[in-house]
């Protein structure tokens, strides 16, 4: 399995609210092949992404046959020609079926979680992910110009806004950047997937920093790694529990680690308020795996 399926096969996963389901399913027709009176056609390379589709219309009262399913050698096609079901799927959506083009329409969207649902189906729907393992690149493309530039905007006003560029009479929005994929996808729900496709980067950055620096051994860089890990393990656990467990002196180490993953301890200690040997900053460090400790087992009642 490819990664771009496995996450897709994520997000369909995620249980939504029925406000929230119609709006992720909304994404997945605007970017749909074909969306009209005529013809409702959604085409994936995964049975499992056609299936979700027809269960999210039942959740929604419209009960759709997987005789519908078309399957051609590479991929499954959802094909809908029911004028009456077809106008009925419009109008639900705000649509009178007689548009020349269709734009976003924004009171679709009930609760707060609804945008991040579009944005889903919208991935889901016509969405692409490089393996990170081989480089960073996300795309979302369709060949409806008004409906990618409303896309755009609206990913803009959420503070997600993508490149663009056109490729053989389809418009694309992408990231290349991981930061800006990480937040993508932390949006829409794949918070799980961001957090890994982090990890490997900092793995990453941590490889190429360290062969910078030094001609050490890929064991030592695994420990850097697995340490600062672990560090940032516990302090989160903290924040996330009770941070006024963490005193001023402990806040400000725990920032400083989570800001700068990499670095060593010694270089930690350069950058705290009052300069630091490696051995303070080790200290600081395990009393924060103390408190983290003295926490999870108050948590688990031991």
């Amino acid at each position: 399995m490819t990664f771009c399926k496995g996450l897709k096969r994520e997000l369909i996963k995620i249980e939504l609210p029925e406000c929230c389901n119609a709006s992720r399913l909304y994404g997945i027709l605007s970017f749909a092949r074909t969306f009209s009176s005529d013809l409702i056609e959604i085409k994936s390379s995964d049975l499992c992404i056609v299936e979700h589709v027809i269960d999210s219309f039942r959740k929604l009262g419209v009960n759709l046959s997987e005789q519908m399913i078309v399957k051609t050698p590479r991929t499954f096609v959802l094909r809908i020609e029911s004028q009456r079901i077809n106008d009925r799927i419009l109008a639900d959506f705000g649509y009178s079926g007689v548009e020349s083009s269709y734009r976003i329409i924004e009171d679709n969207f009930r609760c707060s979680y609804c945008k991040p649902s579009f944005l889903s189906g919208c991935f889901i729907s016509s969405g692409t992910i490089v393996d990170p393992q081989k480089g960073y690149h996300l795309e979302i493309s369709t060949h409806k110009k008004n409906l990618f530039n409303d896309f755009v905007d609206f990913m803009d006003t959420l503070g997600l806004k993508p490149k663009v560029f056109e490729r053989k009479r389809k418009l694309v929005a992408y990231y290349k950047d991981s930061s800006a994929i990480e937040d993508f996808l932390t949006y829409i729900g794949a918070a799980d997937v961001a957090m890994d496709l982090m990890e490997l980067k900092i793995r990453r950055d941590v490889y190429n920093h360290i062969n910078r620096r030094i001609n050490c051994d890929n064991a030592n860089i695994d420990k850097i790694v697995e340490a600062s890990a672990k560090d940032r393990n516990d302090i989160n656990y903290i924040l996330d529990t009770n941070r006024s467990e963490l005193d001023e002196d402990l806040m400000e180490i725990a920032m400083l680690r989570i800001e700068n993953p990499i670095v060593s301890m010694t270089e930690l200690g350069r950058l705290t308020k009052v300069k630091l040997s490696k051995s303070g900053v080790s200290h600081r460090l395990n009393r924060i795996r103390k408190i983290a400790e003295e926490l999870r087992k108050d948590e688990n009642g031991n």
